[in-house]
């Protein structure tokens, strides 16, 4: 009996410790390098959005020159100057840009992230920024998400009928499909065995409702796909090791069969987001945009 006490102490205690260690970043990992110029230009500001839970997000804009706007989402671990290159180049193309502080990252108020679920009212509090700017055509704005940011983007167009387009790079499918992969890699370092992967897996998200609260019960990005009434971008590394390929086989298998507007790009023998600057990639994302974000005058 005393070993079984003991064992369920070391469960606990292993599950808690894994669960703050992906619900709470360490500060170190919230420095944001950089300036709004140094990332965008010397047009580039710092700017706050306020989201529905009366926090002010975060970010960095640049107006553009043809009326559409993007916003952009970093990954878990990420601030809004990871995207910085790739909002640039958009930037150069004539694009608004917006990037901003996810919940749990950067200078944002809030302590803890959740894989893109309260992250979501971050990005919609972007959006409705955007749609206040008298140089932005609130029906041309979309959203380019990477990693964790993909799966934001993709509660955040759920939510939102207006968008006009998404682009949601390497997200995951399901988070419990997800924590499990995390284990089989060693999740910073955090090896379990075989054996007891199942149970660390089910305790972790029966913890989860301690670190988030109410965004503990929201669906999985898979489920909540078929509300998204936009055009969806999905892309993904072949040889994607942080995000195993098979989640995104069934974001995209979801989106086809509930009848979506989907493009896809698989990046054969690429890691996670490691293709990011190819520019097969950025020519596919070039075109996205442009036609679902250009004004063609028509």
């Amino acid at each position: 009996m005393a070993i079984v006490i003991v064992l369920l102490i070391v469960l606990f205690v292993g599950a808690y410790k894994l669960s703050e260690r992906a619900y709470v970043l360490p500060q170190y990992d919230r420095l944001i390098p950089g300036s709004p110029t140094d990332a965008l230009g010397p047009l580039a500001q710092t700017v706050r959005c306020l989201n529905s839970e009366g926090e002010y997000v975060p970010a960095w804009y640049h107006e553009g020159e043809n009326g559409a706007a993007i916003l952009f989402l970093h990954g878990l671990g990420g601030n809004r100057s990871q995207l910085k290159e790739t909002a640039g180049l958009l930037l150069n193309q004539g694009y608004g840009v917006l990037l901003i502080d996810q919940s749990g990252h950067g200078v944002h108020p809030a302590r803890i992230n959740t894989f893109g679920r309260r992250e979501s009212i971050d990005a919609i509090a972007g959006i409705d920024w955007l749609r206040e700017r008298d140089e932005v055509d609130p029906h041309r704005i979309g959203i380019f998400g990477s990693s964790m940011g993909g799966t934001t983007a993709i509660y955040a167009a759920s939510r939102d009928p207006d968008l006009a387009c998404v682009v949601a790079d390497s997200s995951y499918a399901d988070l419990e499909e997800q924590a499990y992969h995390d284990l089989e890699m060693g999740f910073k370092g955090f090896q379990i065995s075989r054996i007891w992967r199942p149970t660390f897996v089910k305790t972790f998200l029966l913890m989860a409702p301690i670190f988030i609260g109410k965004w503990a019960g929201f669906e999985d990005p898979v489920d909540v796909l078929p509300d998204i009434q936009c055009p969806l971008f999905l892309s993904h590394g072949q040889e994607d090791t942080r995000i195993d390929v098979d989640q995104y086989f069934l974001l995209l298998n979801a989106a086809r069969q509930n009848g979506l507007d989907v493009t896809s790009y698989l990046a054969e023998g690429r890691d996670h987001t490691t293709y990011v600057h190819d520019q097969a990639y950025l020519n596919s994302i070039y075109v996205f945009f442009r036609r679902h974000l250009w004004d063609t005058g028509e």
